[in-house]
């Protein structure tokens, strides 16, 4: 009995069709063939926030706030100023958040 996966159909695509096709392939991070197969068998895929680029821009940026953050919360946490740290842990979780949600896109998990 043949599975599904020892079938095969050839596909041509004009020049335009297949540079998007690597494009966005390249860009979700998986092979063509399973990109088609997640568009047209799964679920559309949703467009990205940003592109890759912009991605590594952002991240570069929220570790930078990150660090500012941390210096901050220090000052707070040893006495320099007392009542402001609920507000510093919630900036702190929303900054992971948005690292989080930037990561995902890139297809990493570490935080």
């Amino acid at each position: 009995m043949r599975t599904s996966t020892q079938n095969r159909a050839n596909i041509r695509f004009s020049e335009k069709e297949y540079q998007r096709l690597q494009k966005d392939a390249h860009l979700y991070k998986r092979t063509i063939p399973i990109l088609m197969k997640d568009v047209y068998f799964r679920k559309k895929l949703l467009q990205p926030a940003m592109g890759p680029d912009d991605a590594r821009r952002v991240h570069v940026e929220l570790i930078r706030i990150g660090n500012n953050v941390n210096h901050i919360a220090k000052q707070l946490n040893s006495g320099f100023r007392q009542g402001f740290n609920p507000s510093v842990d919630e900036m702190r979780d929303d900054i992971r958040a948005i690292r989080h949600f930037v990561l995902g896109f890139q297809g990493k998990s570490k935080t």
